[in-house]
């Protein structure tokens, strides 16, 4: 006998809710010929019908037997009885019962771990680890592939990916936009096509680079000669340099050039506008200063 799961098209699993089918071939030496679904009946009261249902059809030439759909309810989980009786025309009969024809799952994964990033703020654009501790997601019949990851800014869920292993780890292209709203979503569905899912902590997306008005640097400002060994001021209007959501912990960087090269002076300075800056030995008539701004999720300007 098989109990086809019609919903989910599988012999070896049901839920409550499912649509099944069951089917056997019924034989008989001398009378098969003369049966038919009058004298057939089946015990199906474990999957939430009646003890008595007949088959919608006999095929009297090769004994094959189909039951009407029913729909699963009542279950608990573990294996599912169902006996079969049959009488031939003389008024023999026989009853079959399988023990574990099917088993039935209503329980849905435990996922008790949330999925994170390495960091509250991240730069769209670049790929990052998702992360999730996967012995704590579990399930008697979990799916092969059974993660599905998902990020959101609003109510919206958006595909991350779906059919990943339960490693623990993704490599994720962390889309370019802007939110300080945003939350990942992982679900593990089982075979039975039930789920559960668990939601990270709200984290940073920042596609934006920090903004530097274009006379933000006051000193040197081109008029300048300044001798080599000296002290002298870099100077530069905090106030013109901004960001979306705010500037890294120490986000300046200076640097000057004679030509197309680029020569550090200092990084990981305050936005507090000035630096002490000790004049290099050179000899140099077209020298110039940069000033570089990085924001928390290392965009910079």
């Amino acid at each position: 006998a098989v109990l086809t799961n019609e919903t989910l098209s599988l012999t070896s699993l049901i839920k409550n809710g499912d649509t099944v089918v069951l089917s056997v071939d019924i034989t008989d030496v001398l009378g098969q010929s003369d049966m038919s679904v009058a004298s057939i009946s089946a015990n199906l009261t474990t999957i939430g019908s009646t003890a008595l249902v007949q088959p919608t059809s006999y095929n009297n030439s090769n004994g094959l037997t189909v039951w009407p759909f029913e729909t699963i309810s009542g279950t608990t989980d573990g294996d599912i009885s169902i006996s079969i009786t049959a009488t031939d025309p003389a008024g023999n009969s026989a009853t079959f019962t399988n023990t574990a024809i099917v088993v039935a799952d209503n329980t849905v994964p435990s996922v008790t771990t949330a999925p994170s990033v390495p960091s509250t703020t991240l730069k769209g654009g670049t790929i990052q680890n998702i992360t999730w501790d996967n012995t704590l997601i579990t399930d008697t019949n979990i799916n092969d592939n059974p993660i599905l990851l998902e990020y959101a800014t609003s109510t919206t869920w958006n595909l991350i990916s779906s059919n990943e292993l339960n490693d623990g780890l993704f490599d994720w292209n962390v889309p370019s936009i802007d939110s300080q709203n945003v939350t990942l979503r992982i679900t593990a569905t089982d075979k039975v096509a039930l789920s559960a899912t668990s939601t990270s902590s709200i984290f940073t997306i920042d596609s934006t680079a920090p903004s530097i008005s274009s006379n933000a640097l006051i000193s040197p400002d081109g008029e300048e000669a300044w001798k080599q060994g000296t002290e002298q001021i870099i100077s530069w209007d905090n106030n013109l340099i901004t960001d979306l959501y705010g500037l890294a912990t120490g986000p300046i960087t200076l640097e000057y050039a004679t030509s197309s090269v680029w020569n550090l002076i200092s990084s990981g300075e305050d936005n507090d506008g000035t630096y002490d800056w000790i004049i290099p030995v050179i000899d140099n008539n077209n020298v110039t200063v940069r000033i570089t701004a990085a924001d928390a999720a290392g965009n910079t300007s």
